[in-house]
Parts: C-alpha cells; sequence; structure tokens
C-alpha cells in the first residue's frame, strides 16, 4: 500500500522524490536565514529562521517515514 503511494507519478516524477526535493529546498532555505540572521541583514530576526527549521523537520520527517514504509511495508 505505502510502495503505491510513495511512487505515485506527479508530474512524470513519484511523489517520494517530490517529498525529497521540498526537504532539500526547505534545508537550503533554512540556512540560508540562518546566514542572514547571523550577519544581521534580516530585520525580522531568529523567528522565520526557526519556523522554516521546524517545517524542515517535518518535511523530512514524513519524506523519510515514507521512504521506509514504502521499502519495508511490503
Amino acid at each position: 500500500m505505502f510502495h503505491q503511494i510513495a511512487y505515485t507519478p506527479i508530474l512524470g516524477l513519484p511523489l517520494v522524490m517530490w517529498g525529497g526535493l521540498i526537504t532539500f529546498a526547505l534545508l537550503c532555505t533554512t540556512g540560508t536565514l540562518g546566514y542572514l540572521v547571523f550577519t544581521g541583514k534580516m530585520p525580522t530576526g531568529f523567528k522565520w529562521h526557526k519556523r522554516c527549521a521546524m517545517a524542515t523537520f517535518a518535511m523530512g520527517f514524513l519524506h523519510g517515514l515514507l521512504a521506509l514504509l514504502s521499502y519495508f511495508g511490503q
């Protein structure tokens, strides 16, 4: 069941790959926000970096869980 969900094609790529791409984009965004906060170029401070980090963790967890369940849950 999870194998069918994880490998459902969306715009030609499987869902699990889209999850990985979104996780990577969130990770790059989190790093960029952290750098901007560290150098003082972002006036809002640590708030958005922290929110983005939580979203990255949640998306990474869902992506990993879907990949593991599709592999072991056959």
